[in-house]
């Protein structure tokens, strides 16, 4: 039996923004993982730069599957970011 290891490096309170976010978006749709687990498939490709061969394997999905949680979720939380004129004017060398 594998299991994902559970160790990120992200703020537990990335974490769970970004459950809440997939939860309130996509309300009772039925899926193989809940958002909890589908905002860890992103964090840890984003963050520890697995590859989505590993992350399909570790939660026991297929790799479509695994795409598409990783690149919906970056989707959604991209609503979020600012956008390249924001960030530019916010960077310190200004």
């Amino acid at each position: 039996m594998f299991t994902y290891p559970a160790a990120c490096d992200a703020e537990l309170e990335v974490l769970e923004m970004e459950t809440m976010v997939l939860a309130a978006r996509e309300g009772h749709r039925a899926r193989k993982l809940g958002p909890y687990d589908r905002a860890r498939c992103a964090l840890f490709y984003l963050s520890k730069h697995d590859t989505l061969e590993q992350i399909a394997a570790g939660f026991r999905i297929g790799l479509a599957t695994a795409w598409r949680y990783v690149n919906d979720t970056i989707d959604l939380l991209g609503v979020f970011a600012p956008s390249l004129a924001e960030a530019l004017r916010g960077h310190p060398g200004d």
